[in-house]
């Protein structure tokens, strides 16, 4: 589209469709909502495609898809699947899709400003000096490994054990998508053995394995096979590779098997029950039990569906949207709590132990939704629970320039390295909907500079980037 327009034109073209949008968005219906913001998709497409970035894996398509996952497929099919367009949550969801499209609007307006402001020039030859070798892979499989297993021995006491989880696994759990960035960049090298991208593929969850053994993580697989799918046609893109004829048959079966996955996997998350003291052998005639009912179930897929869409929309985000939104309660503001977590984000929270209070699940605690599970706000709920529609355009504005300005710096830097910190946020972003806001500027301003640190770390010491590489710029 770029090339058949002047940038003037091109900008002009998409200005009418981004006002076209808008006035979609008014209409009081929610299927005309759901179409518009569909149609932002393309936007943001067509505009980080402009920007030289490794779209369908980029910053603003995954999240405006991680939105979309939750909003239309979640919502829409729970709501016809089960009949609950009145149910909790779902009855706001026509209200939430405005909202969210007026902040996805914001966020094309934040792309555009970003574009303009930094210079793409993202090189062809993007990651061709990462080394693949069978040591390297194994090596870093097995610091993943080591790193939960030193974590799990031994009798240490509670507060270094807990300083060992708040240092060590988190960091390693907040780049568990950097096996599967490797993986997808792997399989377009020749001849790669499958044996090493198993390898590569369990390694996301080494960290994860001890809570999807009790139940917990569902969606693990199915995100890990969402994020390898995209990165590696983003990589095809790229490189202008043809995809054969079995890859595109495997990629379409994939969504047949998440279905059947995600049947097994909630059975077997029902009779487990997040027991952590069940044995082995328990766990295992659970799966066992649980494989066996879902192949003689006649509602089997039906089921699954309903179940997958039942925990892809974030039903406790849209009640607290329209909570706010009625005026049940008062908004919230920004407060001496938010800035204070913003001073004290780099000091860790064994010496903080403030840090994190009054984020993520306690805002849901606040408001009585939850006194136990993790339940996360939305980025969509909390920007608007705090200064309403005002509070939805800034926020997303900011993450869109935010964004966008910082793909692509880090695409035209540091050789092989920033691209590949670029997938990282990437791949990050499919998750900020379900973030609140304090989350996402401690991503932004701690996560990506303390996880950069040791994804380069991890990777100099496993062997695949080579000494020098973060003095290449383009």
């Amino acid at each position: 589209m770029a090339k058949m327009f002047s940038k003037n034109d091109y900008f002009q073209c998409q200005l009418i469709v981004l006002c076209g949008i808008l006035c979609m968005l008014l209409i009081p219906f929610i299927f005309v909502r759901a179409f518009a913001i569909m149609l932002l998709g393309m936007l943001i497409y067509t505009h980080e495609r402009q920007l030289k970035m490794l779209v369908p894996a980029s910053p603003g398509f995954l999240f405006w898809f991680g939105n979309v996952l939750s909003y239309i497929v979640g919502g829409f099919g729970f709501a016809i699947l089960a009949d609950a367009w009145d149910d909790f949550g779902i009855r706001y969801l026509n209200d939430a899709l405005f909202y969210l499209g007026i902040g996805l609007s914001c966020y094309v307006v934040g792309m555009w400003l970003g574009g303009v402001l930094k210079k793409q020039n993202t090189p062809i030859n993007v990651f061709m000096d990462l080394k693949f070798s069978h040591v390297s892979i194994i090596s870093i499989s097995s610091v993943f490994l080591l790193t939960v297993l030193l974590g799990g021995t031994g009798d240490s006491e509670m507060d270094v054990k807990s300083s060992y989880y708040n240092i060590v696994i988190g960091s390693f759990q907040s780049i568990e998508n950097i096996p599967l960035i490797l993986l997808s960049i792997y399989l377009l090298q020749k001849h790669p053995k499958w044996w090493l991208v198993g390898i590569l593929f369990c390694s996301k969850f080494v960290i994860a394995i001890s809570g999807m053994s009790v139940g917990y993580g569902r969606n693990k697989l199915i995100f890990a096979l969402l994020s390898i799918s995209l990165t590696w046609l983003a990589l095809h893109y790229w490189y202008g590779i043809k995809i054969s004829n079995s890859a595109k048959l495997i990629i379409l079966c994939l969504p047949f098997v998440v279905i059947i996955y995600f049947g097994i996997a909630s059975t077997y998350r029902h009779s487990v029950k997040f027991d952590a003291y069940s044995s082995i052998s328990e766990r295992q005639e659970f799966l066992r039990e649980s494989i066996n009912s879902a192949s003689s179930s006649n509602n089997f897929v039906i089921d699954s569906l309903t179940q997958f869409c039942e925990r892809l929309v974030q039903a406790h985000g849209l009640e607290l949207l329209g909570m706010a939104e009625t005026g049940y309660i008062e908004y919230y503001g920004w407060t001496m709590n938010d800035l204070e977590q913003a001073i004290f984000v780099y000091i860790p929270k064994i010496w903080y132990k403030n840090k994190g209070n009054g984020l993520g699940s306690d805002i849901m605690v606040y408001y009585g939704f939850t006194e136990y599970n993790h339940v996360p706000p939305t980025i969509l709920a909390d920007s608007f629970r705090r200064s309403g529609l005002f509070g939805v355009v800034i926020v997303y504005f900011v993450l869109g320039f935010v964004a966008t300005t910082i793909t692509i710096y880090f695409n035209n830097h540091w050789g092989s390295f920033g691209p590949l910190l670029a997938l990282y946020v990437a791949l990050s972003s499919t998750y900020f909907l379900s973030f609140d806001v304090m989350d996402i500027y401690t991503f932004y301003v701690y996560r990506i500079v303390s996880s950069g640190l040791v994804i380069y770390v991890l990777l100099r010491i496993t062997g695949f980037l080579p000494k020098g590489t973060l003095r290449k710029s383009c």
